[in-house]
């Protein structure tokens, strides 16, 4: 660009003849005339101002608007320079198509360049935003020439230089002095300036589509969330990345924290400085000085990307905090240009160029021969790659071996690596997007794939490279018609039908922003994409479609499923340890994608059960801290429906809502109720307490539930259900939190109803001492390396910055010491806290009449347990001596003899501190023959039918309330369960069939038996469904009195039509040994 001055118009009129001057309001603009005469042609105008440079006092700011004269002209010849570049890692003209050279970079580098058809008005217009990671790049490239495809498409074509790294995405603390996304701040700038002026230049302001490849098309996707972008365009085309991916965004804190480095290491942090004093310091260095000191920082940042890219937080370009928006499990997309038309695109081997510039030299070599590079990737070479993917992610180990299994149905090493990168930095991200915009927008996206390789010359040494967005450039920027020498004669013709078959495909989508119906989109199960694998590929329409990651399904019309609604913020980082926060600010702009069953909470693996696998073990990778969701299930267009909300067992040491024996379609459909099943925190994380209950309150696993409760009495309405007729339900640790509920105040306004399984919270396996919890928390905090000599402060800034691994693998060395002498875990309910109970429990749980303090008088209760549920614990702690296979009938087999029947009650004994009352308990079990029922009785007792039978006696008690109780023992013919036929019912039994799993997995039974079992589950559903509609019960269902507990039994489908009531005595002697030792275990 030249200032032309009147003086020397005529000087220059023979130079001017080929130029075309456009009146703007900022004066006269020559741009040269190309490809043509004046009637037919494209006219170029280089490097135009859109704002002011940012250097001296603007260095850092918010981008400006230039300053304007009407009566200047300025001659537009010349490619202007590039904003600074950080080339860390080392990178040149080879290995990096975005290479700049330090000479040709400049601050003063906010220019646009424009390629305008002749001869018409009204053009749509395309904004191109380059590529470069956000480290390196510019518009100012020859690659970006957008001549023939402004000439090819009548479209006005843009091309900005933005700045980049530590110039352009720096961010202060609480962004008093650098906002954060300058970068971004100066394309919404450019585009404003289009906006304004594009008029002149005989475009059309309305059909603007911006375009971006790489980091190119991650600045589209911001520009997606940002409310002052939305007026400057219509249609969005992003090609190869998104900025929901790490390399291209990070959190605001963490960019926050390397800006401070920065300035500490340019010497502008002292002690008497203002933040004011630090801006004037910066603002006086030299760029070279910053960019030096920037790639310092860069260089000793094991990531992915620069420490300075794309901000999660500002106050200045998305004006609010997306970080949520990106972390949960179900991203949501409040804010989200919802009126956008859009072109997603990728290319087949985009990893290529990420495997490039990560610079695994060692993988590459030239054949002397041909003179060619090739690569080859050997397994240890792999191994190596892997591990440093896993490292830069900064992930645990345990994510190698999955890493590497998921690339394991590629042959060759070096297709497994390209893959990897490929879906690292882009597939995974695009089909993402294009599932979330159909699921929660009902908005289809057209996906284009480019799988030709180029023949340009160039690549013939590097022939392994593949399709990448190199090809993207070259094709769309129409190389093969402005470098036609750079391909082999043969070739060119080829070429450029190619390229222009893809600039038609930009061009008739920034006219229209619509596409032929031959086309064909994604739905929810399958993901589709157009191809184009040759020179003809473009003339049809080939589309490959492939799975999305997770599909559920389940096989009920009627029934309207939601997956992974979060009703908490994610208890991550600060939020570790702390009561659950509402999730907040809501309002009508959120939209969530509830698709997909949402992580579990960290898990305790205890690993117990020997050879039969437990149904609560769940994998590592399918576990986060970003836990706090629920799924819902519902009938389709049913209002006033009951609510049933299910919490979860595993003896709050692991299980999760997410497994799929709780899925509650058929619950949902058979009881015409609302089903929600809830995740909560478990193990440390749910139930760590510190000394005092100050730092950490203690069990957050309950209030988490409590939270999801709230949630529910708040949003229910909205799914049709009544917020007045919520049921509680839960299954062993699930009852003992539904009985937890029963005596915290805060949880009564949000149900009415209350089914407890199996499960009591007054019992040693499911509550400890707030003593005792408090000195596990604070052995763990002293182990993980976070004792501060009392500090509670750095204590806790400690303990919320370790990996979750690190916390877990302490407690669970914690859990298997504690295992050998106590039941129950370390971290488990505590009987005092200020925030869930807001009292102290003890002697409610210990006392003579511990119900009546506090207990929610008004609840309507249904009591239930199995016939065997002993036999699970008796797995789980003496699997070894009891269990053996029998090779003739290929079932595991129990067998107890005399000397292992005395080992396990002298166990038993020890761990329950009565080694003066074992003869005790031996004779209260003298009635039963066989040693095997013996245990599985006394086990029983232990842990569920003494508490069931003390609960029903203490209502009695304490206002002459009766209590229904159902006892299921019937036995499954689960296929599962054929190899152990002498485990009974269980609380397996109670999941299966109150779940529905004979109708949802009738595969898993025999022909001849899966009528009954589904005409079972039927009715066990059926009587949940009676109960959580009206909760009350037939007169024939007879209830206990203070001598004789009664219970319905269900045996078979028969037996639950019959009501068959069992009688026996409400409180057998090892009962009361029992709850002495609850008491003595309560008040240790």
């Amino acid at each position: 660009m030249w200032y032309l001055h009147s003086l020397a118009f005529g000087l220059w009129a023979s130079y001017l003849s080929k130029f075309s001057p456009f009146t703007t309001n900022c004066g006269d603009y020559y741009g040269k005339i190309l490809h043509g005469n004046k009637e037919n042609g494209v006219i170029e105008f280089l490097g135009i101002p859109y704002a002011k440079p940012p250097i001296h006092d603007l260095r850092f700011s918010d981008p400006q608007e230039p300053k304007c004269n009407r009566k200047d002209r300025y001659v537009f010849d010349k490619y202007s320079h590039a904003c600074p570049q950080l080339n860390f890692p080392v990178s040149n003209e080879l290995t990096d198509i975005h290479f700049v050279r330090t000479e040709r970079t400049s601050e003063d580098c906010l220019y646009l360049n424009m390629w305008v058809p002749k001869g018409g008005k009204l053009f749509p217009v395309i904004v191109f935003f380059h590529g470069g990671d956000f480290l390196r790049g510019t518009a100012m490239s020859d690659m970006y020439n957008g001549s023939y495809l402004s000439f090819t498409t009548k479209s006005i074509v843009i091309t900005i230089n933005y700045r980049l790294n530590v110039f352009g995405f720096a961010q202060s603390y609480q962004d008093i002095n650098i906002h954060g996304n300058m970068g971004l701040k100066d394309q919404q700038m450019a585009l404003k300036w289009i906006n304004k002026n594009i008029y002149a230049f005989g475009g059309d302001k309305n059909k603007v589509t911006i375009f971006g490849i790489g980091s190119g098309a991650a600045s589209v996707s911001a520009h997606l969330y940002a409310k002052d972008s939305f007026s400057y365009y219509t249609g969005a085309i992003m090609f190869s990345g998104h900025m929901a991916n790490v390399k291209y965004t990070k959190y605001f804190k963490a960019v926050q924290k390397y800006t401070e480095k920065l300035t500490e290491k340019l010497g502008c942090i002292k002690k008497r400085f203002s933040p004011l004093d630090e801006m004037k310091c910066l603002r006086k260095k030299y760029a070279y000085e910053i960019i030096k000191v920037a790639e310092s920082i860069y260089r000793d940042t094991y990531g992915f990307n620069s420490p300075f890219v794309i901000s999660t937080k500002d106050n200045s370009f998305f004006k609010k905090d997306l970080t949520s928006k990106f972390i949960t499990s179900n991203r949501y997309l409040a804010g989200f240009n919802t009126k956008a038309k859009i072109l997603l695109g990728h290319t087949n081997d985009e990893g290529a160029l990420d495997l490039l510039s990560k610079h695994y030299y060692n993988d590459f070599y030239l054949d002397k021969k041909t003179h060619k590079f090739y690569l080859k990737i050997s397994n240890q070479s792999y191994d190596k790659i892997v591990y440093d993917v896993v490292r830069r992610l900064h992930l645990t180990p345990i994510y190698y071996e999955l890493m590497k299994d998921s690339y394991n149905n590629i042959t060759s090493n070096e297709r497994k690596v390209i893959k990897m990168f490929t879906d690292l930095f882009t597939d995974c991200d695009l089909k993402k997007f294009v599932y979330q915009r159909l699921a929660f927008l009902n908005e289809s996206t057209h996906v284009f794939r480019l799988n030709k390789s180029s023949t340009i010359k160039y690549k013939e040494l590097n022939s392994w490279l593949g399709v990448t967005s190199k090809e993207t450039i070259e094709y769309i920027f129409g190389l093969p018609f402005r470098y036609p020498n750079k391909y082999p004669k043969e070739k060119v013709n080829d070429e450029q039908k190619f390229s222009f078959k893809m600039m038609e495909l930009i061009g008739n989508f920034s006219k229209n922003w619509t596409f032929d119906k031959q086309w064909f989109t994604s739905n929810l199960t399958t993901f589709k994409e157009r191809i184009a694998k040759g020179p003809n590929g473009l003339g049809k329409y080939i589309i490959r479609e492939s799975k999305f990651d997770k599909e559920h399904q389940n096989g009920l019309d009627g029934i309207v499923e939601f997956l992974g609604i979060p009703y908490a913020l994610p208890p991550l980082g600060f939020l570790r340890f702390e009561d659950p926060v509402e999730f907040s600010p809501c309002n009508d702009e959120n939209v969530f994608v509830s698709t997909d069953y949402p992580k579990a909470c960290p898990q305790i693996d205890i690993n117990s059960s020997g050879k039969i696998k437990d149904k609560y073990t769940i994998d590592v990778k399918n576990t986060s801290e970003d836990c706090l969701m629920l799924n819902l299930w519902k009938p389709k267009d049913k209002t006033n429906l009951p609510v049933l909300v299910f919490f979860h067992d595993g003896d709050f040491l692991r299980g999760s809502a997410s497994l799929d024996m709780y899925n509650g379609s058929y619950l949902s459909e058979k009881t015409q109720s609302i089903v929600i099943t809830v995740n909560y925190r478990l193990n440390v994380f749910g139930f760590a307490q510190s000394y005092g209950g100050i730092n950490i309150h203690g069990n957050m696993g309950l209030k988490d539930q409590q939270m999801a409760l709230r949630w529910i009495n708040q949003n229910i309405y909205a799914f049709g259900g009544d917020k007045n007729k919520v049921t509680i339900f839960g299954i062993g640790s699930g009852a003992a939190s539904v009985s937890a509920h029963l005596y915290a105040e805060r949880s009564f306004p949000f149900y009415t109803g209350a089914i407890m399984f199996s499960g009591h919270m007054a019992n040693f396996k499911y509550t400890k001492h707030f003593r005792t919890v408090q000195s596990y928390t604070e052995k763990l905090i002293e182990r993980v390396g976070c004792r501060k000599r009392r500090r509670f402060d750095l204590e806790m800034e400690c303990f919320k910055e370790k990996y979750a691994y690190q916390i877990k693998n302490e407690a669970e060395k914690i859990y298997k010491e504690l295992k050998n002498n106590e039941y129950g875990s370390p971290f488990t309910i505590s009987s005092k806290d200020y925030y869930f109970f807001r009292k102290d429990l003890t002697n409610n749980l210990i006392g003579r009449k511990r119900n009546l303090s506090g207990f929610n008088p008004n609840a309507k209760i249904l009591l239930g347990h199995t016939g065997n549920e002993g036999a699970l614990d008796l797995l789980k702690y003496h699997y070894h001596e009891t269990i053996f296979y029998d090779k003739k009938t290929k079932k595991y087999n129990l067998r107890v003899s005399n000397a292992i029947y005395e080992k396990i009650l002298h166990d038993v004994v020890k761990r329950l501190h009565l080694s003066d009352y074992e003869g005790v308990i031996k004779n209260g079990y003298m009635n039963i023959s066989k040693n095997k029922e013996k245990v599985i009785r006394m086990y029983s007792d232990l842990f569920t039918d003494c508490d069931l039978k003390k609960f029903v006696f203490d209502r009695l008690r304490s206002g002459n309330k009766v209590s229904h109780v159902l006892m299921l023992n019937k036995s499954s013919t689960v296929s599962t369960k054929e190899k152990y036929p002498w485990l009974g019912a269980t609380s397996e039994e109670t999941i299966e069939y109150a779940f529905g799993n004979p109708f949802r997995h009738p595969e898993q039974y025999s022909k001849k038996t899966i009528e009954e079992e589904k005409e079972f589950s039927s009715k066990v559903m059926e009587l949940i469904g009676n109960f959580t509609k009206t909760w009350t019960f037939d007169s024939q269902w007879k209830t206990s009195d203070f001598s004789t507990f009664k219970e319905r039994v269900g045996r078979n489908a028969k037996f639950l039509e019959k009501y068959i009531i069992s009688e026996s005595n409400i409180d057998p002697s090892p009962c009361y040994l029992f709850e002495y030792v609850f008491k003595n275990s309560i008040i240790r």
